[in-house]
């Protein structure tokens, strides 16, 4: 697939990220994806992300992650209108750990 496809705007009904964004390790180049995703979203499409925020077990991910915090999400949404809600989840093999559900649509 070509990347040059996904640089005309308003091209996707639905992004979902879950347990991605957070492997960049870096708020800011986060909040840039999210920035160029909510180019690519249809005005009344969504966006639905899971963001991890608490430590899990490396055997899940080995590399180093950005564990999101409330305040964050302003500064990663930015341009979105979203809800948010905290959640534990549980992974198969029962290790707890907390995230983000996050659903929005750009303003």
């Amino acid at each position: 697939m070509e990347c040059a496809k996904f640089t005309t705007t308003k091209f996707f009904d639905l992004v979902i990220s879950v347990a991605s964004i957070e492997q960049l390790n870096d708020l800011d180049l986060m909040a840039d994806l999210l920035q160029k995703v909510r180019m690519w979203i249809k005005p009344n499409g969504r966006l639905f992300l899971k963001l991890l925020t608490e430590q899990t077990d490396e055997r899940l991910f080995r590399a180093p992650l950005y564990l999101t915090k409330d305040q964050d999400l302003n500064h990663l949404l930015r341009g979105f209108e979203y809800e948010t809600c905290k959640v534990k989840g549980v992974t198969p093999e029962f290790m707890e750990f907390s995230h983000h559900l996050v659903i929005g649509r750009p303003k």
